[in-house]
C-alpha cells in the first residue's frame, strides 16, 4: 500500500520486505532514529505500548513517538521525545539530529528503561508469582465463565485439562532420524515397497513428476508394494473448494472429485491406476470436528494403519524393505519420518517453494524450516533442476539433479481432433500447464492480437491467478480448462506449435517446465522465452526473445511442419531413463553415501 504513495522518491524512501524475526535486532540497530507516530485519538492509542517502541528503546535507538496515555510516562522520563501537536515531522526530526548529546542521553535513559521494566526478565520477574500460585491453587471460575467453559467442552468434547500436569502431545517424544545411523540400505537389485508423501491434493489429475516417477517405478520390476497419500484435508476445505471453482478454468471441483474418490472409490463410482493404493486422511475442521471426524493430529496413526492393512515395513507384517518417497513443504513429514522409521528415506525436491513467497514472510520461514528439517532426515536427495540443487546446498551432504521426463511416442494420443479444437480454424497455438503469474500475459496478448488468423488455445487452472482471463475478449484465445492429463494430452497431440511463454523471474529460474517435455514427447514444436533449466532439450526446441522474436519462431515452425518423431533422440530425456538413474542412486546406498556422492550431479548434460 506504501509503494505507489513513494513515487519519486524512492531514492530516498526503502520499503524492506519482510525480515526474519531473528534479524529484528540488526535491523532495528541500524537506525539512527526511529519514529512512531500513532494518532493521539485513536481509541487503540489510549491502551497500546507498540512494540516497535520497545524494540528501539531495546537496542538504544532514540525514538520520537506522539504524546498518548501509555507513552507519557516514558516522555516524562526523558526516553521518549514528543512530537508536538502542530510541530512538522521534519523539523523534529532535524532538532533531534541537532541536539546530538540530548539525543545520546535520551537512547540512553531508554535503553535503562528497557532492561529495568520491559525487557522478557523483567516482565517475567513481576509476573511469574503471580502465575505460580494461581497454577498451585487454581481458583474456581466464575460462574459465567463455567458456563462458557462447559459450552465449548459441549461443543467440541474436550476434556478437562490439569494445568499443573501438561505434557506434550502424542506422549514421549521420538528422536529425529539420522541418515547415518537409522538408514538401512538394501542389496542392489532388491524389490522394496514404496510409501509416497505427496504435497497437495492433485494427484492423478496433471501428469505432475510424482505421477509419472510412480508410473515408470511401478513398471520397472524393483517396486512391491506401493502407498500413496495425498495432503490431509477437512470437509470444510472440500466444500470451499467446491465453491471456489466458478467455471472449469478453476480446477477446484477435480480436485474434490480425485480427493472423494481416494476417501470412497466405491461411492465415488471409479478406481485409481494399479500403481498402488492411494489414501487421504480426511480430519475434523472447526465445524465437522463434532461429527465424529478425527483429530488432526491423527495423522500418523491413520498412516500407520493404512500401513498394516497393506502389510508395508516388517514391523507391520510386510517382508520388504521400505523407501519412503517425500515432496518436501509437506508440514507432516518431519515427525511422519520419525516416527514409521523406513529403510530408506528420498526427498524430491520439485522446484524452490520458498521463491513464492516474500524472504522473511512467515510462509518463507515455513518453507525453509521443513526443507530443512526433511532433507536432515533423508538418505537420498533429488532435484529437478540445477538451481535448486544448489539453492538445497547445505541442508543435505549431496543432491542429485534428475530432470523431468517425457514419455516416449506411442499411439495413445492419437485420434480425431476433439471437438473444440475441430471447430477452429487457422493454426494452433497451444499452452498446457497451470496458468499462473509465471505467464507473460503481455507476450500472449502481443501474439493474439497480431496474429487473428491464428487459434490460441490455453489448457489448466486459474486458481493462483486469473489475471490471465483478461484475455477472454479476444476472440483468438480460448480458455479450455483444466483437463485430465491424459486427455490434455489428445489436445496437445493437435496442437502445431507449444508455447512456454514463461516470465524470467525467481521463481521460473528454479524450475523444470514439465510441458517442454510433454510438448517433446508428442512431436510438437515448441517455442520457449529464454528461462533456466531447458539446455538439455536444446535442438528440441526453439528459444525466442519479445513479441517479435516469438511471432518469427512461430512462423518458422509453422513453415517447416510437424518433424518426425525420434525415439531414439527422446530415450535420454525418457521417465524410463529417469528411474534407472534413480534406481542406481538407490543401489549405490548400499556401497557407502561415498559411491552416490561420486555420482551428485547427474543430468544429461554429463
Amino acid at each position: 500500500e506504501l509503494k505507489p504513495h513513494i513515487g519519486s522518491l524512492d531514492r530516498w524512501i526503502i520499503a524492506l520486505p519482510y525480515q526474519p524475526f531473528r534479524q529484528l535486532p540488526e535491523v532495528v540497530a541500524a537506525a539512527d532514529l526511529a519514529c512512531v507516530l500513532q494518532d493521539p485519538e485513536h481509541p487503540v492509542a489510549r491502551y497500546q505500548m507498540p512494540a516497535k517502541i520497545t524494540d528501539a528503546l531495546a537496542m538504544g535507538v532514540p525514538c520520537l513517538v506522539r504524546a498518548t496515555p501509555p507513552l507519557q510516562p516514558m516522555i516524562d522520563a526523558g526516553a521518549l521525545r514528543a512530537v508536538g501537536p502542530e510541530q512538522p515531522l521534519h523539523e523534529a526530526i532535524a532538532a533531534t539530529f541537532d541536539d546530538e548529546e540530548g539525543t545520546r542521553a535520551q537512547a540512553a535513559r531508554g535503553r535503562d528503561l528497557f532492561v529495568e521494566s520491559l525487557s522478557y526478565q523483567a516482565v517475567a520477574a513481576q509476573v511469574r508469582p503471580a502465575f505460580e500460585a494461581l497454577m498451585a491453587d487454581p481458583p474456581p471460575p466464575s460462574p459465567d465463565l463455567a458456563r462458557l467453559e462447559q459450552a465449548v467442552r459441549n461443543l467440541y468434547g474436550a476434556e478437562p485439562i490439569d494445568v499443573r500436569s501438561i505434557s506434550a502431545p502424542g506422549g514421549p517424544e521420538v528422536p529425529a532420524r539420522d541418515p547415518a545411523k537409522d538408514g538401512r540400505p538394501f542389496d542392489p537389485g532388491s524389490t522394496f515397497d514404496l510409501v509416497v508423501f505427496w504435497k497437495q491434493n492433485d494427484t492423478g489429475i496433471y501428469g505432475r513428476r510424482q505421477d509419472m516417477l510412480l508410473q515408470h517405478l511401478a513398471r520397472s520390476g524393483r517396486v512391491g508394494t506401493i502407498v500413496h497419500f495425498d495432503n490431509p484435508v477437512t470437509p470444510e476445505v472440500l466444500v470451499r473448494t467446491w465453491r471456489s471453482a466458478g467455471d472449469r478454468t478453476h480446477q477446484g471441483r477435480l480436485v474434490v472429485k480425485q480427493t472423494i474418490a481416494r476417501i470412497w472409490p466405491r461411492a465415488a463410482g471409479r478406481s485409481w491406476p494399479r500403481e498402488g493404493h492411494h489414501h487421504t486422511f480426511l480430519f475434523g475442521g472447526n465445524r465437522t470436528r463434532r461429527l465424529g471426524f478425527p483429530r488432526r493430529d491423527g495423522y500418523p496413526d491413520f498412516v500407520d494403519e493404512v500401513l498394516r492393512k497393506h502389510q508395508v515395513g516388517r514391523e507391520r507384517g510386510g517382508r520388504r524393505p521400505v523407501v519412503m518417497w517425500v515432496y518436501p513443504t509437506n508440514a507432516d513429514l518431519p515427525r511422519l519420518i520419525d516416527e514409521l522409521a523406513p529403510d530408506l528415506v528420498v526427498a524430491d525436491v520439485v522446484d524452490d517453494n520458498r521463491t513464492w513467497f516474500a524472504p522473511g514472510s512467515p510462509e518463507h520461514d515455513r518453507a525453509d524450516l521443513n526443507y530443512e528439517q526433511v532433507l536432515a532426515r533423508s538418505d537420498l536427495v533429488l532435484a529437478n533442476c540445477d538451481p535448486v540443487a544448489a539453492s538445497m546446498e547445505g541442508l543435505a551432504p549431496s543432491v542429485h539433479v534428475v530432470p523431468n521426463g517425457l514419455e516416449l511416442p506411442n499411439d495413445e494420443a492419437a485420434g480425431p481432433k476433439p471437438p473444440e479444437l475441430a471447430a477452429l480454424e487457422g493454426p494452433l497455438i497451444g499452452y498446457v500447464g497451470n496458468l499462473s503469474s509465471r505467464l507473460d500475459i503481455g507476450l500472449l496478448s502481443g501474439l493474439a492480437r497480431a496474429r487473428p488468423g491464428w487459434q490460441f488455445v490455453l489448457i489448466g487452472s486459474v486458481h493462483l491467478d486469473d489475471s490471465i482471463l483478461s484475455l477472454r475478449d479476444l476472440p483468438n484465445v480460448h480458455f479450455l480448462g483444466v483437463r485430465p492429463h491424459r486427455e490434455a494430452r489428445r489436445y496437445v497431440a493437435h496442437f502445431d506449435v507449444g508455447l512456454i511463454p514463461h516470465l524470467d523471474n525467481e521463481m521460473t529460474r528454479a524450475m523444470n517446465p514439465l510441458k517442454a517435455f510433454v510438448y517433446a514427447g508428442l512431436g510438437v514444436p515448441v517455442v520457449s522465452t529464454p528461462v533456466a533449466n531447458l539446455a538439455e532439450l536444446d535442438g528440441i526446441l526453439t528459444v525466442a526473445q519479445g513479441l517479435d522474436g516469438f511471432l518469427a519462431a512461430i512462423e518458422a515452425q509453422l513453415a517447416q511442419g510437424r518433424r518426425r518423431i525420434d525415439p531414439d533422440q527422446l530415450r535420454p530425456h525418457s521417465w524410463q531413463a529417469r528411474v534407472e538413474v534413480v534406481l542406481e542412486l538407490l543401489d549405490g546406498l548400499a556401497a557407502g553415501p561415498d559411491d552416490v556422492t561420486n555420482r551428485k550431479q547427474y543430468s544429461n548434460r554429463d
